[in-house]
């Protein structure tokens, strides 16, 4: 979820989606209070996250978006990894952010549906692969596994990882 800080998810939206008790991903503009508590993951940049780092503390999962540098993962209130950026020739970096959201959240899910023991981290580094593969393109890009897995080796475990989040991302 995100509105990029227009207003239209207030508590009251907050508090519905809560209730779903469905897995929920949000790409924080606001204050993170309404969400830290229950949240499966926020993304602040890290402008945001120093901002409420407090909040964030709380925090089940947190990915800090930091630009060019990468990204850092943060498990309950612990800074857990970071991941530089696999950017080589930056073009555009519109959307890029965005790309970490998805491209964190879709594996997320899909590790989870496989049973992989630490998909927080793993999401995060096909995240930053797919982010970085989106801002060397001229416009804006929605990189495919195809792009990402150009940088990969095929017999690397990581690649393995990737395959099967693409397979499971399929059904």
């Amino acid at each position: 979820m995100s509105d990029y800080g227009k207003g239209a998810i207030d508590g009251h939206v907050a508090s519905q989606v809560r209730a779903l008790a469905l897995p929920t991903f949000v790409d924080v503009k606001v204050r993170p209070d309404r969400w830290v508590e229950w949240c499966e993951c926020a993304f602040p940049n890290e402008r945001e996250y120093l901002l409420h780092k407090p909040d964030y503390q709380q925090a089940k999962r947190v990915v800090v978006k930091c630009s060019a540098r990468g990204a850092m993962l943060i498990k309950d209130g612990v800074r857990h990894r970071a991941i530089p950026s696999q950017a080589r020739h930056v073009k555009n970096v519109a959307g890029a952010g965005d790309t970490v959201v998805a491209a964190f959240t879709t594996s997320y899910m899909a590790l989870k549906a496989l049973g992989h023991a630490s998909r927080s981290s793993t999401s995060l580094q096909l995240a930053m692969h797919f982010a970085g593969e989106a801002v060397e393109q001229e416009l804006t890009a929605a990189p495919t596994f195809a792009d990402v897995y150009l940088d990969m080796s095929p017999s690397s475990d990581f690649w393995r990882i990737a395959h099967r989040v693409e397979e499971e991302l399929k059904k």
